[in-house]
Parts: structure tokens; sequence; C-alpha cells
């Protein structure tokens, strides 16, 4: 048996590729180290897989001339020598190492095949995907259209929804093609929606799908090494992190983020399909370790990137390409507070002057330390601390303050109701300004309200208000009766409050509904799961 002089020469690279892209990987591991950035990190795991591929080219180029040149036979003396540990000059030492390259050639030439297959099977399954996608309306079109034109994408995105997926997808380079999930635009609310479509238009901005095809590339001509799955597993890592970067760089806000995130990650969870590996050449908005992605924004929360020229760097190296995001639109919600709820002008002699102050010792005293509910929505875990230092500060339970943010907003930061109410405690901005006016509260703006700590803060206060109002007989220990007296304040006004319990007036459908569901709430905040909340959920 002779092998062809190209054949020999593939082997000895497959085999020099053992040695280098350990290297490369292992410079790329300590550069990686003191790298920060994501987008920096990224391009060096993507370069670093891509180098490997490289290195084998070059190497190639260098190892053919050799066996070209009557040097099959010393090629494959070598190889036999390898294996007995010293050079090898016994006859039919040649052909042992010919056979041993053979066998190299055969197990790469299997495993290569095998993985090439692997990546045509995922590009088929998309293409399926595409073809049996159902278009979603205009109105879906047109907001993908805003959102790229805020974006700078130049090339134009459709989106489509499929039975066939489990979370969003984008797909395609030349044609891209959002798909969301079935049922997904009516399950969740129009800003986590808004924000998976972000995440995708991100995804198309960065070339990511070319990319992903390049990492594919790689893991099928470098199958046999580890190093080649690192580098890619740690590229696809980071490229989740660029998007998000991105997403938070353009919001200002890493908390609504993860927030939206933990809601598309619930609504995966709650449609009982696990993911389809033949799909992972399309980039979705839940790739990657969702939790350690909502763990992370959540901790540099109050660490936001810095904001950066949109086009920076886009075309320099498509591994260096850098995510913009359009901030999540609001939505609507349910309607509350009439503003007649802050005609009072009785002032509290706290320290509320101080925005934001210290917990107050006496304060603490009067309220719950924690929120204990078990169930409470996924999406409310990042607010909790907010919430209970909010409660606190005003003196009341922190699971009322809870039950309140979820049924005025379902814990959606963002939330509009159609009169124009804002934020977790769905505040009409008139209202909050009377109520920081009332505290002191000397750079109070509308804008604010969509911040979940100020939100929280003047809802607590209000809240404070309503329950000196109507239940102060019970502060210490409120009962479903005295919260029902507090909830119907809260929606409907503290004068239409009073004018109920004093037979004068009938309350409206809508706050006699609302008082109900947060009484009944209140008193299943114990258990281990709210009658009330599956109820409203299954409507």
């Amino acid at each position: 048996m002779t092998l062809a002089p190209a054949l020999v020469a593939l082997a000895w690279t497959l085999l020099h590729t053992l040695w280098e892209a350990a290297l490369i990987a292992g410079v790329v591991a300590l550069v990686a180290r003191r790298t920060g950035r994501a987008e920096l990190r990224y391009a060096l795991y993507f370069v670093g897989a891509l180098a490997c591929v490289a290195a084998g080219i070059v190497t190639y180029a260098v190892v053919y001339p050799w066996t070209a040149t009557d040097g099959v036979r010393e090629a494959a003396l070598v190889a036999a020598a390898a294996l007995e540990g010293g050079r090898a000059q016994l006859p039919g030492a040649a052909v042992a190492g010919e056979r041993w390259l053979a066998g190299v050639l055969l197990l790469w030439s299997a495993g290569a095949s095998l993985m090439t297959a692997r990546t045509l099977v995922g590009l088929a399954a998309l293409a399926r995907l595409r073809r049996r996608a159902r278009p979603l309306s205009d109105t879906w079109s047109a907001l993908v259209d805003r959102l790229r034109g805020e974006l700078g994408v130049r090339r134009s995105v459709a989106v489509a929804e499929s039975r066939e997926v489990d979370s969003p997808l984008v797909i395609g380079a030349l044609r891209p093609l959002i798909l969301l999930p079935v049922g997904m635009v009516t399950g969740l609310s129009p800003a986590s929606v808004e924000a998976a479509l972000l995440h995708e238009l991100v995804h198309v901005r960065r070339h990511d799908y070319l990319m992903g095809l390049g990492l594919a590339l790689a893991e099928a001509l470098l199958f046999f090494h580890p190093a080649i799955w690192w580098l890619s597993r740690r590229a696809r890592a980071e490229r989740e992190h660029c998007c998000d970067d991105g997403v938070v760089r353009h919001t200002g806000d890493a908390l609504r983020y993860a927030l939206a995130l933990t809601d598309l990650e619930a609504y995966r969870a709650r449609a009982g399909r696990p993911p389809r590996r033949t799909l992972s050449l399309g980039q979705a908005a839940t790739g990657g370790d969702l939790m350690s992605r909502i763990h992370r924004l959540i901790e540099h929360t109050q660490a936001r990137p810095e904001a950066a020229p949109r086009r920076a760097v886009g075309w320099l190296t498509p591994a260096l390409t850098l995510a913009a995001a359009l901030a999540v639109a609001a939505f609507a919600g349910p309607a509350c507070l009439d503003d007649a709820e802050a005609e009072r002008s009785e002032a509290r002699s706290d320290d509320a002057a101080l925005e934001l102050a210290e917990p107050d010792a006496s304060a603490a005293e009067g309220a719950g330390a924690a929120v204990s509910i078990a169930w409470l929505p996924p999406r409310f875990e990042p607010l909790l601390p907010e919430i209970e230092a909010a409660a606190t500060r005003h003196a009341i339970d922190p699971e009322l303050l809870a039950i309140v943010a979820l049924l005025e907003s379902g814990g959606d930061p963002l939330a509009r109701s159609p009169s124009g109410a804002r934020g977790l405690m769905q505040l009409m901005p008139e209202t909050a300004a009377k109520i920081a006016a009332r505290r002191g509260l000397g750079e109070h703006s509308e804008a604010r309200l969509d911040d979940p700590a100020y939100n929280l803060d003047l809802g607590a206060y209000h809240l404070a208000e309503l329950i000196d109002d109507f239940a102060a007989e019970e502060r210490e220990a409120l009962s479903p009766a005295a919260v029902e007296r507090v909830a119907a304040a809260y929606n409907g006004g503290a004068a239409r409050a009073r004018a109920y319990l004093a037979g004068d007036e009938a309350l409206s459908e809508e706050t006699s509904r609302y008082k109900g569901l947060i009484a009944a709430l209140w008193s299943e905040r114990a258990a281990p799961r709210s009658q009330t909340l599956a109820a409203m959920r299954s409507r």
C-alpha cells in the first residue's frame, strides 16, 4: 500500500494540529482572562477557533512539498518511529507507518463526514422551518421594521411564527427571518416580545448567523480536538453576552431586560418542549446558559456598559461587531389610581424628603422583613430586594406591596395603562407628582416612574397613606376586609372609597373586582399555590 503524497501530508497535518490547537487555545485562555469586555472575549474565542483551522492549512502547505518530493517513505518511517519510540529501520517499517497514517485518515474522514452531515441536517431543518412558518400580521412586521431602522440594520428582516420552535429564533444570512413560537405574541407581554425581537435583530446586525457557520466548519474539520469544542462553546456564550450588553447599553436598564429574559424562559418552560438540537445554527434569545446570563445582568445593574457608536468596528472584523437595541416599548396594563387619590394634604414627617433614604429603625419594626410568597412569578425574584426595602422604609407589609405590584403590572417595570398609569405600581403621572411634592423630592420626573426602585418607593408611600386612612387600627396585622378597603382606595380613589364605605356611592365594576382579587391573593399569601392567580391565568 502506498498513499498519495497529498494524503500523507494531510495525515501529518492532522497530527500537528493536536499541539497547534492546544497552544492556540492556551494563549486565548490567558488573554481572555485579562479582558473585561464581552465583545473582545467573543472575538478572541471566535478568531482562536478559526486560527486552529488556519494553522492546519499553513501546516499542510509546509508538509506537502516534503511528501511530494520522494518523502512518502520517509514520512512513513517517521510515523513508525513515533510508534516504536525510536528511528525505525526494520523491513516493513515504512508499510506499518503508512498503515498507521491511513488509519488516522480513515478515522478523521469518518468523523468529519458525520459532523458535516450533522451541519447539513441542521441547515435543512432551518430551511424546512422557513417553509412551514406562518407570517405574522402587518402590525408585527411594522414593529420589526421600525426597530430594524433604529438599529441600523439595512437588510430586510421578516417575522413569522412556528409550531416547531420553543423560543424566538433568527435564521438566514441574506434573508433573515425571526421565528416566534405560536402563541407567544399573546402569551407574553408586548414588552417581553419586543425584547426578544431586539435580541434577534442584534444577532442580525452582528452577522452572527455567518459566524455560527464558521464555528460549525471548525468543529467539523477538527472535531477530534477538545480545544475546538471549548473555543466554540465559549464563543457562543460570549455571543449572547454581546447581544445582552447591546440591549442594556441602548436601554440603560439591565434589570428590565433580565425580567424580559425571565419571562421568555418561563414561557418556554410552560410550553414543555425541549430545545431541538437541529436548530443550533439559529440564534435564540434564550440561547446559552440563560440563568447565568440573567444573574450577570442583575449583578451589573449598577455597572452599565458605556454607550458606543452604532456602527463601531462593525466591518473592521465581524467578530467585533457591536450590538445596539431599542428600548423595550411600554404596553397596556390595568387602569388604576384616579387622580382624586392624591387630593389629601396630609404631610408625612419622616425622612422621606431624602430620596430613597435608608430604612428607619422604627419603620422596620412595623413591617415584615421579607417576601416569602411561593407562587409569585419568577420575574419578581430580582425585584424582591427593592420591594422589601420600600416596604420597610414606609412601614408596610412587603407582601402586600408585592401583591399590589403583581395585580397592577404583572411585575413589568415598563407597564402602561390606557389611561397613562406607569410602572410596577401603575402610578398616574399627576398622582406621582403630587406624592413627590408632599415628600419634598426635588428630582422627580415622569420618566423616573419607569425606574423600579423609584416607582415602588412612591407606591409604598401611597399605600402607607391609605392604610393610615382606611385600616389604621389593623396596621400591624391587616385582615382581608382591611386590605379590601385599602385596595378600593388605591384603585378607585380615596374619595370614592369613603363614599362607598358611607353607603353614598357604589364602586365601579373594575374596582369591585380589583379589591376582591387583592384580598383573595392576600389570604393565599402563605399557601404554596394561589387558586386566584391560577384562575386569572386561565382566563
